[in-house]
C-alpha cells in the first residue's frame, strides 16, 4: 500500500510541474511572440529596403565587394529571418503543447512529429544515461486533436521515464 501511495504521489507531483510549465510557458508564449512578429515585420521591410538598394547600386559597381556586400546582406537578413521563424515555431510547439482547445478540430497529423515533439518536452526529466531513440515511420498519420494527443503521449513518456528510477 506504501508503494502505491508513493507512486501516486510521484505522479500527481509530475502532473502538478507539468501544469505548471503549462502555465510558465503560456506566459513566456504571450511575451514573446509579440516582438518576434514585430522583429519578422521589420526584417521583411529590411529585405525590402535591401533589394531596392541592389537595384538603386550601378550595375557595373555591383562586382567585387560592393556586389559581395549586397550578397552578404541577403545572407545576412536570410538567416535572421530563419532563425526568427525557429523562435516562433518553438513558441508555437510549446504554446501547441499547453493549450487547452477542446473545440479544436480533428486534424490529420504525423504521429512522428507528435511524438518528436512530446520527447523534446520528456527528455527533460531522463537521467542522463538515459538513451531515448526515435524510430517512427513519418508516414503514419492519424486523426486527432494534436494538442491533446502530444499531452498523452508526453505523459507516457514522462510516467515511463519515471518508472524506470
Amino acid at each position: 500500500m506504501l508503494f502505491r501511495s508513493v507512486s501516486l504521489q510521484r505522479r500527481l507531483a509530475v502532473s502538478a510541474r507539468l501544469a505548471a510549465v503549462g502555465d510558465l510557458s503560456k506566459s513566456i508564449s504571450r511575451s514573446i511572440n509579440e516582438p518576434i512578429g514585430r522583429t519578422r515585420k521589420e526584417l521583411e521591410g529590411l529585405s525590402v529596403d535591401w533589394q531596392r538598394i541592389e537595384q538603386i547600386v550601378d550595375p557595373t559597381k555591383r562586382g567585387g565587394e560592393c556586389g559581395e556586400a549586397i550578397e552578404e546582406g541577403f545572407e545576412l537578413i536570410g538567416e535572421c529571418v530563419e532563425g526568427v521563424d525557429r523562435i516562433f515555431s518553438i513558441v508555437r510547439e510549446i504554446s501547441g503543447f499547453t493549450s487547452e482547445c477542446p473545440h479544436e478540430n480533428f486534424a490529420q497529423q504525423s504521429l512522428a512529429q507528435i511524438v518528436s515533439r512530446a520527447l523534446r518536452i520528456a527528455r527533460v526529466q531522463a537521467p542522463a544515461w538515459l538513451e531515448i531513440e526515435e524510430r517512427l515511420d513519418p508516414d503514419i498519420r492519424i486523426d486527432c486533436h494534436t494538442a491533446e494527443i502530444e499531452r498523452v503521449v508526453t505523459n507516457l513518456l514522462v510516467n515511463a521515464i519515471q518508472a524506470l528510477e
